[in-house]
């Protein structure tokens, strides 16, 4: 019988080598066992995807927060969160100055990208280049990817979450709820848009040869198409395209749309 089971990094599993810095911070260098190509990160953990050799994890944290810290691979997917929540809030009240958790993390053959609450994930000296790539977003987690090279480029969004990246994508797939905040730039063949609640898009800089666009509730998008633009906007939203393209939009309700050509 197969036995499927997570494998847990705990420190006496890891290879790991601790060097105690000024302001109780403390690094450990992980070198991962199993293989994956997700990552998933919780709380307030921040991730910076680096050129390293796959399976290489660096972690620079409070030492106070190091023992709660757990880093763990189930299904492919690589897991950081916190043991043992109300433990570490408690200790974020009592240490205002508390270092939260930097981790840096092998970028290569990563394609699936998952973050919630307060987790922050950032590319900012290499690009994430894919086939599909894949981004789920909750609370008030956030994705900056300096560049993005794919043919599928699959973005959802809800809470409070804020994207911000340059993508080269054939197909640019957006669905965005609740109260974000995205900001792409950059080229696609086609963008299809499904956005609600009360969020803001910026997608005026992302130049699509066609767009499918769907706005409702009381949120606000700016879109940019070559060919063609459909769709329509209901509730209390704002929808402004731009480009050379046909424009097939339909209004409801309070809300609006502008088409400037240029």
């Amino acid at each position: 019988m197969k036995k499927l089971f997570a494998t847990i990094l705990t420190f006496a599993a890891l290879s790991a080598a601790t060097t105690v810095m000024a302001g109780n911070v403390v690094t450990e260098t992980y070198s991962i066992k199993s293989n994956y190509t997700a990552i998933s990160v919780s709380n307030r953990i921040e991730i910076e995807l680096i050129d390293a050799p796959k399976n290489s994890v660096r972690v620079e944290i409070d030492e106070l927060l190091l023992p709660h810290l757990q880093i763990t691979v189930k299904s492919g997917v690589l897991h950081f969160s916190y043991a043992n929540q109300r433990e570490v809030e408690r200790l974020r009240k009592r240490n205002r100055d508390i270092k939260e958790a930097h981790i840096y993390v092998s970028a290569y053959g990563v394609d699936t990208f998952s973050a919630s609450g307060m987790a922050e994930i950032e590319a900012n000296d290499i690009p994430i280049a894919v086939k599909t790539l894949t981004i789920s977003l909750s609370g008030m987690a956030s994705v900056d990817f300096e560049r993005v090279e794919c043919t599928t480029f699959k973005l959802t969004s809800s809470g409070m979450a804020e994207v911000d990246t340059n993508l080269t994508a054939s197909e640019c797939k957006i669905s965005i709820s609740g109260m974000s905040d995205v900001d792409i730039e950059g080229r696609t063949d086609h963008l299809t848009l499904d956005l609600s609640g009360m969020s803001e898009v910026s997608l005026e800089e992302l130049h699509a040869h066609t767009a499918k666009v769907s706005v409702s509730g009381m949120s606000s998008a700016e879109v940019y198409a070559t060919e063609s633009i459909t769709g329509g906007v209901s509730g209390m939203s704002d929808l402004t395209t731009f480009g050379s393209a046909n424009v097939n939009v339909s209004t409801s309700g309070g809300s609006s749309h502008k088409h400037v050509k240029k």
